[in-house]
């Protein structure tokens, strides 16, 4: 369900009725009235927002920039570990849909919220008690998915405009990320068979839920972290742990590109966290926690050649609109014109508003 209140009138014979619809109608004015009042300040032109949150507390503050990248305005949700995961914040109409991890170690969360972009009113969606890892949202529904135990997986469609919910339980196999794909989402997990790791993408028709195919990707990496659908095919960034014991913490990663089942991968040595398609060229988002200098723009050429075109601290997200790419450090925010040789038009210094000492930037998104 939502977070709205619905107020139900029994009916009631004489008078009595009459004088309490006339005070429902009353209180409902007042709250309306109060609720417009609230939001009056609300900047409608902001450009951007970027999103701080506490992972020990239930804060989470979104600072709102204009075109200047001048402050703005500011909302505050009693919510921990905003955008925290590998799910970043997704606009759909006029809302920006965001995923709420909950307090570090407690995962008391179970849904999604949303900000209206004109409002700033901040609406919350009850899952039914499903801890998410990952999310989409179309204009209709928020497709979520929860992962209770291992080798078991539920993916849950949540009707927008009615809040029906229904659910598709997946065995043996663990999702944690899913991607739109105009008519069809698309579910990456991995699975436990005897000793070994198999890594599967699964494609779901929106229209009746059912499974289209699936694909064994293992010999490419061991988990999925973005997809990006060009023309007939897709590109497909994945991870793989570099050690011989598989458990090593550096990472290396592959791009590669599928169409008809055919598969081209290329291996990198960033971990890349986000693919984007602008003017019929691709770039790789490359983002390494251990390793400031894994941290880069890698433009993709012909034959999938590799071109480093820009190195920052630490990229935690980017975006594009337009012309401009968006992209966020840990300190900072900068704007690079890509018909310009990737030329920084703009910055923000990022400055913490949360008076918490584990509160982190989490993440943006653009208006």
């Amino acid at each position: 369900m939502t977070g709205i209140i619905v107020a139900t009138l029994k009916p009631q014979k004489g008078k009595t009725m009459k004088k309490k619809i006339y005070f429902m109608i009353i209180l409902i004015m007042a709250a309306l009235l109060s609720g417009c009042k609230k939001n009056m300040d609300f900047p409608q032109n902001f450009n951007l927002g970027i999103i701080e949150t506490a992972g020990e507390t239930k804060d989470t503050s979104i600072t709102l920039y204009n075109d200047d990248m001048e402050e703005c305005g500011n909302i505050d949700i009693k919510k921990g570990n905003v955008c925290s995961l590998s799910s970043y914040a997704k606009i759909a109409g006029n809302n920006v849909f965001m995923l709420p991890a909950g307090r570090t170690g407690k995962s008391d969360e179970d849904g999604i919220i949303s900000m209206d972009r004109k409002t700033g009113v901040v609406t919350e969606y009850n899952m039914g008690e499903n801890r998410l890892f990952d999310f989409v949202v179309d204009k209709d529904n928020i497709y979520g998915i929860s992962a209770k135990d291992i080798n078991k997986s539920t993916l849950i469609i949540y009707g927008i405009s009615d809040g029906n919910i229904t659910y598709k339980e997946f065995d043996d196999i663990t999702i944690n990320r899913i991607f739109n794909d105009e008519d069809r989402i698309i579910l990456c997990g991995f699975s436990y068979k005897s000793e070994y790791l198999l890594s599967k993408m699964i494609f779901i028709n929106k229209f009746d839920y059912n499974i289209e195919k699936e694909m064994d990707i293992t010999a490419f990496g061991i988990s999925v972290n973005d997809v990006l659908r060009k023309e007939n095919g897709y590109y497909i960034a994945f991870s793989t742990k570099k050690g011989e014991d598989g458990m090593s913490e550096e990472m290396a990663d592959s791009v590669a590109y599928m169409e008809n089942e055919r598969i081209i991968s290329i291996r990198t040595n960033e971990v890349i966290s986000q693919i984007f398609n602008y003017n019929n060229e691709i770039y790789l988002i490359c983002y390494n926690k251990l390793n400031d200098e894994g941290n880069a723009i890698i433009k993709l050429g012909e034959n999938m050649k590799q071109r480093k075109i820009f190195v920052s601290d630490k990229i935690r997200q980017s975006d594009i609109r337009d012309n401009n790419m968006y992209v966020l450090g840990e300190k900072k925010l900068i704007v690079l014109d890509l018909d310009n040789n990737f030329k920084k038009q703009r910055e923000i210094q990022i400055e913490h508003r949360l008076d918490n000492e584990d509160s982190y930037v989490s993440g943006f998104f653009v208006n």
